[in-house]
Formats: structure tokens, C-alpha cells, sequence
């Protein structure tokens, strides 16, 4: 009865009379180490045909192989011979070695791990033991700051895949970042932020990303837990106000705010007298002529009645002029100004 091995080597044969080669490409084969006498065979191919079979002896030689089921077929039994056949281009070979692959893998005698050609990892499972010698291997490993620059410059404008993103989402779901991890990215973010690292581009993505999201109710209950009883610095508050500052507001905000204050259990159907309506308007116009005002002073037009102030070496035109910007009582800042102990509230005389 004909052996598996045997025919491996028949189907061999087979491809080598429907191949055509010439002499300068006898370097490029497909082969099959074999072992009459244990009936094991390893099936190959390559473009380099002298390298590759010596690299296959040296390796075994030193007990180093990375196929471990030929090394092992080896060490029993060192009587193996090579058959192999010359093919036109790499392309060629590859597509024959994993013809042969697919039809003899399943083979008790075939010694080939990898079940794709050229051989790659895919599909191959470590065991616990390597597991725990690369992690053994790995600890306490400090990569240089060279390394890590050719390993971004390496990765630098490549995109990962969609399911690679999607296998490193299910990866992390449901997994905590404990508090050290969470200071440390906290820490690397702000250091990127702080050294500019984070390109206007990659803001104007993650804009996009999160452009018509909204928070879940969990999330916002979460943010305002987290934010109650911060008291944001003045040069916070001044830097907000820089940024809004004639900017209109969002259509949808202004309709927001309607919708809310539309189920206001305390407003609800009523509507404001003639008396009230005519109230708010000289409010409004006090408060419009009031902004005029100060930016005229600002402009040196006329003169400011109150005496201007220095806070966070920002100039205000005014106590009120201060309090009304930065959100602090008149009296805190005039009590702060008096007070030794806040250099940065001063008044100018």
C-alpha cells in the first residue's frame, strides 16, 4: 500500500512536469525533506534554493529549528533525503507549496506547523509554558528612546484595520484601567498637550468623530459627579471667556433652552404682563448701554468712573467690570486687593 509520504512525493513529481524553467531559475524550488525509514516529510518552498537547505541543516544541526516537530522527527532519525523541483517564479512555488499543504496537513507524518505559504504565525497557538518564558524574557525590558522613535517613525500614517480596532474594543470592554494606569495616561496626555505634540488635524478628527454624539444619561450623571465642588482658577474662567467671547450661540442650544424652560413646572402656560415685558426691555437697554459703555472706556474714548484693577495681570476697568467677567463678588475682590497674602489682585491708581 502506497504511503502518504510516497505520495506526497508522486504529487511532487506531478507539478514538476507541468512546470517549464530555465537554467538561471533552477534557484527557485519547491521541495520535501523526507524520512524513508520513519515516514515523516516536511514540505517547503523557496528562491534561494542553496541558503535555504543549508540554513534548514545548520538549524538542525544545532538543535534550533523553529518547526519543533521536524526538529524533534530529526533528532530521532537523521536519515533524511531532499527531492525537489525547479519552478519558473517565487510566485509559482509558493502557490504549490500550499497546494501541497492543503492536501497533506492533515497527515500524522506531515511535520509542517504553518498551514499558509510563505509561513506566518496565523493560526498557531503558544503554549503556556512559552507564554511564560516570553513574559519571563520580556520583564523588566527597557526599551531606548531610539528604539521608540524607529518604532513611531515605523507606524507613523498607518491605519489599523476596522477589525483590528474591532478586536481591541472587545479586548478592553469591560475591563478598568486601575487609578495608577489612569494617572499615567492622565499624565502623558497632559505632557502631549503641554508639549504640543497633538497635531491640529488630529483635533479636527476626533472633532469630527464626536460631532452629534450625545452623553448618556449614566455619562452625564458620571461628569457631574466628578465636577461637583471644583472651583475652576479665574485664568480658566478668562480663557473660556476668550473663546466665546463673539461667538453667536448654537441655533439648537438657543432651542434647547426654549424646549427646557417650556416644561418648567413654574412657567408653565404663563405668559409675562405688559408691565413685566416693558420692565425687561429697560433691562435689557440698561445692560446693552452699560457694554457700550465700558467698551468705549476700554477704547479710551471716556473716562472709567471707577478705578481699574490688575487680577492675573489681566487689566478690568473696574471692580464690577471684574466681578461681572470672572463670576466673583464685588466684595471678594475688593477684600483680595487689601489682602497681602493675593499679590495678583492690585489696584491701579
Amino acid at each position: 500500500m502506497e504511503s502518504m509520504q510516497e505520495k506526497a512525493l508522486e504529487a511532487l513529481s506531478d507539478f514538476e512536469k507541468s512546470s517549464s524553467v530555465n537554467e538561471q531559475e533552477w534557484s527557485i524550488v519547491v521541495y520535501i525533506a523526507y524520512n524513508k525509514e520513519t515516514g515523516y516529510y516536511y514540505i517547503g518552498a523557496s528562491t534561494k534554493k542553496r541558503d535555504r537547505f543549508s540554513c534548514h541543516l545548520s538549524l538542525l544541526l544545532n538543535n534550533k529549528h523553529i518547526n519543533i516537530n521536524f526538529q524533534n522527527a530529526y533528532n530521532d532519525n537523521k536519515n533524511f533525503e531532499w527531492k525537489y523541483i525547479n519552478v519558473c517564479d517565487g510566485k509559482t512555488a509558493f502557490n504549490i507549496e500550499q497546494q501541497l499543504i492543503d492536501k497533506f496537513k492533515d497527515d500524522q507524518y506531515c511535520l509542517n506547523i504553518a498551514t499558509s505559504s510563505p509561513p506566518s504565525r496565523a493560526g498557531c497557538k503558544l503554549s503556556e509554558a512559552h507564554k511564560a518564558a516570553l513574559k519571563e524574557a520580556n520583564k523588566n525590558r527597557v526599551i531606548t528612546q531610539e528604539t521608540k522613535d524607529k518604532v513611531r517613525a515605523a507606524l507613523l500614517g498607518r491605519k489599523r484595520p476596522i477589525e483590528v480596532i474591532e478586536k481591541m474594543r472587545r479586548a478592553l470592554l469591560g475591563k478598568k484601567a486601575t487609578n495608577a494606569t489612569r494617572e499615567k495616561l492622565r499624565a502623558a496626555q497632559q505632557k502631549r498637550r503641554l508639549n504640543g505634540v497633538i497635531l491640529d488635524s488630529t483635533r479636527e478628527k476626533l472633532r469630527a468623530a464626536n460631532l452629534g454624539k450625545t452623553h448618556t444619561q449614566a455619562t452625564r450623571d458620571k461628569i457631574s459627579k466628578n465636577n461637583k465642588g471644583k472651583i475652576v482658577s479665574s485664568e480658566a474662567r478668562e480663557k473660556i471667556r476668550l473663546f466665546h467671547l463673539g461667538k453667536p450661540k448654537n441655533p439648537k442650544a438657543i432651542e434647547k433652552t426654549r424646549q427646557f424652560n417650556i416644561g418648567n413646572k413654574y412657567n408653565l402656560g404663563k405668559r409675562h404682563s405688559l408691565k413685566t415685558i416693558q420692565k425687561l426691555s429697560e433691562i435689557a437697554k440698561k445692560q446693552h448701554q452699560s457694554i457700550k459703555m465700558k467698551e468705549k472706556i476700554r477704547e479710551g474714548i471716556i473716562k472709567a468712573i471707577g478705578k481699574p484693577v490688575l487680577i492675573n495681570d489681566i487689566k478690568y476697568i473696574s471692580i464690577s467690570d471684574a466681578s461681572r467677567i470672572l463670576g466673583i463678588n464685588e466684595g471678594t475682590i475688593s477684600s483680595r486687593i487689601k489682602n497681602t497674602n493675593f499679590q495678583n489682585y492690585k489696584s491701579i491708581t
